[in-house]
């Protein structure tokens, strides 16, 4: 939710409209739902097609059985160009920015990726099952850092930057 708050302040600098999910932690689940996640990531939904964005950025960390695992990742729905553009453009922000950075974007079969209609991606920020990355996840410095390079991805697939 850091990442996400710090990201939505870098990217209002320059103009963008920036509508969050949510305010704060908290699911949107409906209380008497059979299936919380079902439940949240519908009316995830709801907000993104009612908001009809031109993009979409979800936000994560990431966990792994193998702790050695590590490096923050831009993930893009298959067969959606838009969106596999989108993800290289972060994903080369994300790699020239932090310590960590996998080297590529990947495929992702994800609820939120494959409902979507506009160009989506998620963003895995790191490992909390790296102590390394959690430890700089714990920190406002790296965290800043995360939501910078994002918005730099941003920056550069929508050219705002005016460079050829």
């Amino acid at each position: 939710m850091q990442v996400a708050k710090e990201l939505k302040k870098f990217l209002e600098s320059y103009g963008i409209k920036v509508v969050l999910t949510r305010a704060d932690g908290n699911g949107l689940y409906s209380a008497d739902a059979t299936n919380f996640k079902e439940s949240d990531m519908a009316n995830r939904m709801k907000i993104i097609n009612d908001t009809n964005p031109n993009m979409v950025i979800s936000i994560h960390q990431n966990s792994f059985t193998d702790s050695t695992v590590k490096g923050a990742q831009a993930f893009y729905q298959e067969n959606y160009e838009e969106s596999k553009l989108f993800a290289e453009g972060v994903q080369s922000q994300l790699l020239s920015q932090l310590p960590n950075a996998k080297n590529e974007c990947n495929k992702g079969d994800y609820y939120l990726l494959k409902e979507s209609n506009y160009p989506s991606i998620i963003v895995e920020c790191g490992y909390l099952t790296n102590k390394e990355e959690e430890s700089m996840l714990m920190t406002e410095e790296y965290r800043e850092k995360v939501a910078y390079a994002i918005m730099c991805g941003v920056v550069k697939y929508f050219d705002l930057c005016g460079n050829d």
